[in-house]
Protein backbone atom coordinates (compact mmCIF):
# COMPACT_ATOMS: atom_id res chain seq x y z
CA UNK A 1 0.00 0.00 0.00
CA UNK A 2 2.83 2.40 0.81
CA UNK A 3 4.54 1.74 -2.52
CA UNK A 4 1.25 2.14 -4.38
CA UNK A 5 0.52 5.45 -2.64
CA UNK A 6 4.06 6.65 -3.25
CA UNK A 7 3.82 5.90 -6.95
CA UNK A 8 0.53 7.76 -7.22
CA UNK A 9 1.99 10.76 -5.42
CA UNK A 10 5.08 10.76 -7.62
CA UNK A 11 2.92 10.72 -10.73
CA UNK A 12 0.76 13.52 -9.33
CA UNK A 13 3.87 15.55 -8.53
CA UNK A 14 5.33 15.07 -12.00
CA UNK A 15 2.04 16.12 -13.60
CA UNK A 16 1.78 19.14 -11.35
CA UNK A 17 5.28 20.35 -12.15
CA UNK A 18 4.70 19.91 -15.88
CA UNK A 19 1.32 21.66 -15.76
CA UNK A 20 2.75 24.59 -13.83
CA UNK A 21 5.52 24.99 -16.38
CA UNK A 22 2.97 25.04 -19.18
CA UNK A 23 0.53 27.54 -17.62
CA UNK A 24 2.55 30.22 -15.88
CA UNK A 25 4.42 33.10 -17.46
CA UNK A 26 7.75 31.40 -18.11
CA UNK A 27 9.76 34.50 -19.05
CA UNK A 28 11.55 37.01 -16.86
CA UNK A 29 10.75 40.71 -17.21
CA UNK A 30 13.94 41.32 -19.19
CA UNK A 31 13.07 38.45 -21.53
CA UNK A 32 9.55 39.80 -22.04
CA UNK A 33 11.10 43.17 -22.85
CA UNK A 34 13.38 41.49 -25.42
CA UNK A 35 10.38 39.89 -27.10
CA UNK A 36 8.62 43.26 -27.26
CA UNK A 37 11.72 44.84 -28.80
CA UNK A 38 11.94 42.07 -31.43
CA UNK A 39 8.37 41.66 -32.69
CA UNK A 40 9.45 39.20 -35.38
CA UNK A 41 12.29 36.68 -35.55
CA UNK A 42 13.50 35.50 -38.95
CA UNK A 43 13.32 31.72 -39.24
CA UNK A 44 14.99 29.89 -42.15
CA UNK A 45 13.24 26.59 -43.03
CA UNK A 46 14.92 23.87 -45.04
CA UNK A 47 13.06 22.97 -48.20
CA UNK A 48 13.55 19.20 -48.03
CA UNK A 49 14.35 17.81 -44.58
CA UNK A 50 11.17 15.86 -43.95
CA UNK A 51 9.70 14.84 -41.61
CA UNK A 52 11.32 17.62 -39.58
CA UNK A 53 10.98 20.65 -41.88
CA UNK A 54 10.10 20.78 -45.58
CA UNK A 55 8.01 22.58 -48.19
CA UNK A 56 5.12 20.53 -49.59
CA UNK A 57 3.96 20.47 -53.21
CA UNK A 58 2.23 23.86 -52.93
CA UNK A 59 5.00 25.52 -50.93
CA UNK A 60 3.60 25.22 -47.42
CA UNK A 61 6.32 24.68 -44.82
CA UNK A 62 5.54 21.95 -42.32
CA UNK A 63 7.10 19.18 -40.24
CA UNK A 64 7.78 18.07 -36.70
CA UNK A 65 10.26 20.87 -36.03
CA UNK A 66 7.83 23.43 -37.41
CA UNK A 67 5.20 22.25 -34.94
CA UNK A 68 7.75 22.43 -32.12
CA UNK A 69 8.70 25.97 -33.10
CA UNK A 70 5.04 27.01 -33.23
CA UNK A 71 4.50 25.56 -29.73
CA UNK A 72 7.53 27.46 -28.42
CA UNK A 73 6.11 30.64 -29.91
CA UNK A 74 2.83 30.07 -28.10
CA UNK A 75 4.69 29.58 -24.80
CA UNK A 76 6.94 32.63 -25.17
CA UNK A 77 5.19 35.14 -27.41
CA UNK A 78 7.94 34.94 -30.05
CA UNK A 79 6.70 35.55 -33.61
CA UNK A 80 8.65 33.57 -36.21
CA UNK A 81 8.64 34.91 -39.77
CA UNK A 82 9.85 32.27 -42.28
CA UNK A 83 12.18 33.04 -45.13
CA UNK A 84 11.75 31.25 -48.44
CA UNK A 85 12.61 27.56 -48.03
CA UNK A 86 16.23 26.86 -48.94
CA UNK A 87 18.86 24.15 -48.90
CA UNK A 88 20.82 23.79 -45.68
CA UNK A 89 23.96 25.01 -47.42
CA UNK A 90 22.27 28.29 -48.39
CA UNK A 91 20.72 28.68 -44.93
CA UNK A 92 24.10 28.35 -43.23
CA UNK A 93 25.61 30.92 -45.59
CA UNK A 94 22.85 33.37 -44.70
CA UNK A 95 23.30 32.62 -41.01
CA UNK A 96 26.97 33.60 -41.28
CA UNK A 97 25.84 36.97 -42.66
CA UNK A 98 23.25 37.43 -39.87
CA UNK A 99 20.47 37.36 -42.47
CA UNK A 100 18.50 34.76 -40.49
CA UNK A 101 17.94 34.44 -36.75
CA UNK A 102 16.72 30.88 -36.11
CA UNK A 103 17.31 27.52 -37.80
CA UNK A 104 15.42 24.36 -36.88
CA UNK A 105 16.57 20.74 -36.86
CA UNK A 106 20.28 21.39 -36.65
CA UNK A 107 23.09 19.39 -35.08
CA UNK A 108 25.77 21.42 -33.29
CA UNK A 109 29.24 21.24 -34.84
CA UNK A 110 32.46 23.19 -34.08
CA UNK A 111 32.25 24.93 -37.46
CA UNK A 112 28.68 26.09 -36.91
CA UNK A 113 29.47 27.21 -33.36
CA UNK A 114 31.58 30.01 -34.83
CA UNK A 115 28.38 31.93 -35.68
CA UNK A 116 25.51 29.96 -34.13
CA UNK A 117 24.49 28.88 -30.63
CA UNK A 118 22.17 25.98 -29.83
CA UNK A 119 19.41 24.97 -27.49
CA UNK A 120 19.53 21.55 -25.87
CA UNK A 121 18.44 18.79 -28.29
CA UNK A 122 14.74 18.03 -28.48
CA UNK A 123 15.17 14.73 -30.31
CA UNK A 124 17.97 12.37 -31.34
CA UNK A 125 17.89 10.42 -34.60
CA UNK A 126 20.26 7.58 -35.59
CA UNK A 127 22.10 7.77 -38.91
CA UNK A 128 22.14 4.65 -41.06
CA UNK A 129 23.62 3.17 -44.22
CA UNK A 130 20.92 2.44 -46.79
CA UNK A 131 21.32 0.07 -49.75
CA UNK A 132 18.99 -1.44 -52.34
CA UNK A 133 16.97 -4.39 -51.10
CA UNK A 134 18.81 -6.80 -53.42
CA UNK A 135 22.31 -5.60 -52.44
CA UNK A 136 24.72 -7.77 -50.49
CA UNK A 137 24.78 -7.31 -46.73
CA UNK A 138 27.60 -4.89 -45.94
CA UNK A 139 28.65 -1.95 -43.79
CA UNK A 140 30.57 1.21 -44.61
CA UNK A 141 33.90 -0.45 -43.90
CA UNK A 142 33.12 -2.79 -46.82
CA UNK A 143 32.19 0.02 -49.24
CA UNK A 144 35.74 1.13 -50.14
CA UNK A 145 35.86 2.43 -53.70
CA UNK A 146 32.09 2.31 -54.09
CA UNK A 147 29.88 5.39 -54.62
CA UNK A 148 27.81 6.34 -51.57
CA UNK A 149 25.63 9.46 -51.39
CA UNK A 150 25.70 11.86 -48.42
CA UNK A 151 24.15 15.29 -47.91
CA UNK A 152 26.43 18.16 -48.87
CA UNK A 153 27.16 20.28 -45.80
CA UNK A 154 25.27 17.91 -43.50
CA UNK A 155 26.92 17.26 -40.16
CA UNK A 156 27.35 13.59 -40.98
CA UNK A 157 29.33 14.36 -44.15
CA UNK A 158 32.48 15.42 -42.33
CA UNK A 159 32.20 12.41 -40.03
CA UNK A 160 31.94 9.76 -42.76
CA UNK A 161 34.62 11.37 -44.91
CA UNK A 162 37.02 11.33 -41.95
CA UNK A 163 36.17 7.80 -40.78
CA UNK A 164 35.71 6.13 -44.18
CA UNK A 165 38.09 8.00 -46.52
CA UNK A 166 38.28 5.18 -49.10
CA UNK A 167 34.56 5.30 -49.85
CA UNK A 168 33.73 7.21 -53.03
CA UNK A 169 31.56 9.87 -51.44
CA UNK A 170 29.00 11.57 -53.67
CA UNK A 171 27.80 14.86 -52.16
CA UNK A 172 24.14 15.60 -52.91
CA UNK A 173 21.86 18.51 -52.13
CA UNK A 174 19.28 16.50 -50.18
CA UNK A 175 18.23 13.08 -48.95
CA UNK A 176 15.64 13.07 -51.74
CA UNK A 177 18.41 13.29 -54.33
CA UNK A 178 20.40 10.62 -52.50
CA UNK A 179 17.46 8.19 -52.57
CA UNK A 180 16.80 8.86 -56.25
CA UNK A 181 20.44 8.10 -57.07
CA UNK A 182 20.21 4.88 -55.06
CA UNK A 183 17.00 3.97 -56.85
CA UNK A 184 18.56 4.45 -60.32
CA UNK A 185 21.80 2.72 -59.37
CA UNK A 186 24.02 5.81 -59.64
CA UNK A 187 25.22 5.08 -56.11
CA UNK A 188 25.40 1.80 -54.20
CA UNK A 189 24.43 3.29 -50.87
CA UNK A 190 23.40 6.42 -49.04
CA UNK A 191 23.94 7.73 -45.52
CA UNK A 192 21.08 9.59 -43.86
CA UNK A 193 19.09 9.69 -40.64
CA UNK A 194 16.54 6.91 -40.30
CA UNK A 195 13.48 9.15 -39.99
CA UNK A 196 14.36 11.07 -43.16
CA UNK A 197 14.91 7.86 -45.13
CA UNK A 198 11.46 6.58 -44.16
CA UNK A 199 9.85 9.92 -45.00
CA UNK A 200 11.55 10.34 -48.38
CA UNK A 201 10.97 6.73 -49.42
CA UNK A 202 7.28 7.08 -48.67
CA UNK A 203 7.09 10.29 -50.69
CA UNK A 204 8.93 8.61 -53.60
CA UNK A 205 6.68 5.55 -53.28
CA UNK A 206 9.72 3.31 -53.31
CA UNK A 207 10.42 0.74 -50.65
CA UNK A 208 13.00 -1.46 -52.36
CA UNK A 209 15.69 -0.49 -49.89
CA UNK A 210 17.21 -1.77 -46.66
CA UNK A 211 18.78 -0.01 -43.68
CA UNK A 212 21.79 -2.20 -42.99
CA UNK A 213 23.25 -0.60 -39.91
CA UNK A 214 24.01 2.55 -37.96
CA UNK A 215 27.19 4.38 -38.94
CA UNK A 216 28.20 5.57 -35.46
CA UNK A 217 26.82 9.08 -35.84
CA UNK A 218 23.50 10.32 -34.46
CA UNK A 219 21.62 13.55 -35.01
CA UNK A 220 20.71 15.25 -31.72
CA UNK A 221 18.59 17.97 -33.29
CA UNK A 222 18.48 21.42 -31.70
CA UNK A 223 17.20 24.87 -32.53
CA UNK A 224 20.09 27.07 -33.64
CA UNK A 225 20.10 30.84 -33.19
CA UNK A 226 22.51 33.63 -33.99
CA UNK A 227 25.29 33.65 -31.43
CA UNK A 228 25.15 37.43 -30.91
CA UNK A 229 21.59 37.11 -29.55
CA UNK A 230 22.00 35.09 -26.34
CA UNK A 231 18.65 36.38 -25.03
CA UNK A 232 16.91 34.68 -27.95
CA UNK A 233 18.52 31.39 -26.97
CA UNK A 234 17.40 31.76 -23.35
CA UNK A 235 13.82 32.38 -24.48
CA UNK A 236 13.82 29.47 -26.92
CA UNK A 237 15.15 27.19 -24.20
CA UNK A 238 12.52 28.30 -21.70
CA UNK A 239 9.81 27.67 -24.25
CA UNK A 240 11.14 24.21 -25.00
CA UNK A 241 11.50 23.33 -21.30
CA UNK A 242 7.87 24.32 -20.77
CA UNK A 243 6.69 21.58 -23.14
CA UNK A 244 5.46 18.62 -21.09
CA UNK A 245 6.05 14.99 -22.08
CA UNK A 246 2.40 14.90 -23.19
CA UNK A 247 2.96 18.00 -25.35
CA UNK A 248 6.00 16.39 -26.98
CA UNK A 249 4.20 13.11 -27.62
CA UNK A 250 1.32 14.93 -29.26
CA UNK A 251 3.65 16.99 -31.44
CA UNK A 252 5.54 13.97 -32.73
CA UNK A 253 2.67 11.52 -33.13
CA UNK A 254 1.73 12.45 -36.69
CA UNK A 255 5.31 12.65 -37.97
CA UNK A 256 7.16 9.61 -36.63
CA UNK A 257 6.32 5.94 -36.55
CA UNK A 258 6.31 4.49 -33.01
CA UNK A 259 8.93 1.90 -33.91
CA UNK A 260 11.40 4.47 -35.24
CA UNK A 261 14.44 4.53 -32.94
CA UNK A 262 14.21 8.00 -31.45
CA UNK A 263 14.97 9.45 -28.01
CA UNK A 264 13.40 12.52 -26.46
CA UNK A 265 15.66 14.97 -24.69
CA UNK A 266 13.84 16.58 -21.76
CA UNK A 267 16.44 19.22 -20.91
CA UNK A 268 15.91 20.95 -17.58
CA UNK A 269 12.62 19.18 -16.89
CA UNK A 270 14.33 16.02 -15.63
CA UNK A 271 15.97 17.68 -12.59
CA UNK A 272 12.67 19.37 -11.77
CA UNK A 273 10.73 16.12 -11.82
CA UNK A 274 13.45 14.32 -9.89
CA UNK A 275 13.51 17.01 -7.21
CA UNK A 276 9.73 16.91 -6.93
CA UNK A 277 9.76 13.14 -6.66
CA UNK A 278 12.44 13.16 -3.97
CA UNK A 279 10.51 15.76 -2.00
CA UNK A 280 7.37 13.64 -2.07
CA UNK A 281 9.39 10.57 -1.10
CA UNK A 282 10.90 12.41 1.89
CA UNK A 283 7.47 13.57 3.07
CA UNK A 284 5.94 10.11 2.76
CA UNK A 285 8.82 8.45 4.60
CA UNK A 286 8.66 11.04 7.38
CA UNK A 287 4.91 10.58 7.78
CA UNK A 288 5.27 6.82 7.81
CA UNK A 289 8.04 6.99 10.43
CA UNK A 290 5.96 9.36 12.57
CA UNK A 291 2.97 7.03 12.34
CA UNK A 292 5.11 4.08 13.42
CA UNK A 293 6.61 6.03 16.30
CA UNK A 294 3.16 7.12 17.47
CA UNK A 295 1.97 3.53 17.63
CA UNK A 296 4.96 2.49 19.76
CA UNK A 297 4.78 5.38 22.27
CA UNK A 298 3.50 4.43 25.77
CA UNK A 299 0.22 6.03 26.92
CA UNK A 300 0.52 9.45 28.49
CA UNK A 301 0.86 9.03 32.32
CA UNK A 302 0.42 12.68 33.32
Amino acid sequence: MLIHSLLLMLLWCAGGVASAAGNEDILTESQRAWVREHPTVRWAPEQDYGPFVYADAIGNVQGLSVDFLRAIGEKTGLEFTPTAPMSLKDILEQAKQRQVDVITSLRPTPERAAYLSFTTPYISVPTTLVVRHDAAERNLAQMDGKPVAVGRGYAVEAYVRAHYPKVQWVAVSSDNEALRKLKTGEVQGMVADAASVEFVAKAERWNAYRMVGRVGFDYPLSFAYRSDWPQLGEILQRGMNALTPADRAQLTRQWLKPETSLQWQFGDMQPMLLAGGLLVLAVVVALWAHRGASKSDPPDQS
